[in-house]
């Protein structure tokens, strides 16, 4: 699906999905800045919008270390085998338990 070019454009998907999320962006901050509405609302506004995209910019290194972690160990209990499988499960299980 990703990366597969349309025959019109010869535009990939992805190239399709970023533009798309770019205007979506544009679209909002010329809604906001031509909204009637005061200065100060407009700014407080603003402020608040900046203020949730850097919350959730602050959260994708965890994500990313959460799932980096969870991948190596899953690679790790590949390595081992399937015997090795079962006893990890249950052991982490009982782990999870016991907190």
């Amino acid at each position: 699906m990703f990366g597969r070019t349309t025959e019109a454009s010869g535009a990939s998907t992805i190239q399709l999905l970023i533009a798309f999320a770019g205007g979506t962006a544009v679209g909002a901050a010329l809604g906001v800045l031509l909204a009637p509405s005061s200065g100060e609302e407009t700014r407080r506004r603003i402020k608040g919008m900046v203020s949730a995209r850097s919350r959730a910019t602050a959260r994708i290194p965890h994500a990313l270390g959460e799932a980096a972690a969870a991948a190596l160990e899953t690679f790790a209990v590949a390595l081992r085998g399937p015997e090795h499988h079962d006893a990890e499960v249950g052991a982490e299980a009982a782990s999870m338990q016991a907190h």
